[in-house]
């Protein structure tokens, strides 16, 4: 069976016969829209402590608790359907919106 996402940002792919492709569709979407410039509000590990809206999105940051709890370095953006999260790789920059840095991944974030 072929790999039904993109090989580096995992967006989910369509397949032929593929039943509610609108929900891999908008899933798809939704990554495209926190990666094309990503900003997040903060580094932080207990998301119990924020008030999320659609579209912000935060550093995951060590020991994470709650339903952020094995996503350690991911950023986790809310969406209309919770909390979505992307998995970092090598050389990518984000914004971080508190401290007005840039911050890259090199095995982990490498903050200035």
């Amino acid at each position: 069976m072929p790999i039904l996402e993109t090989a580096r940002f995992a967006l989910p792919l369509l397949a032929a016969g593929q039943a509610q492709k609108e929900l891999f569709h908008n899933e798809a979407l939704i990554l495209v829209d926190f990666l094309l410039n990503p900003v997040v509000e903060s580094i932080v590990s207990d998301p119990q402590s924020l008030n999320p809206q659609a579209g912000q999105s935060w550093l995951v940051g060590a020991d994470p608790e709650a339903e952020w709890s094995g996503y350690e370095d991911h950023i986790a953006g809310w969406s209309a359907n919770g909390w979505i999260f992307i998995k970092p790789f090598d050389f990518l920059e984000i914004s971080i919106s508190a401290s007005g840095v840039t911050a890259v991944y090199r095995g982990s974030w490498q903050i200035p």
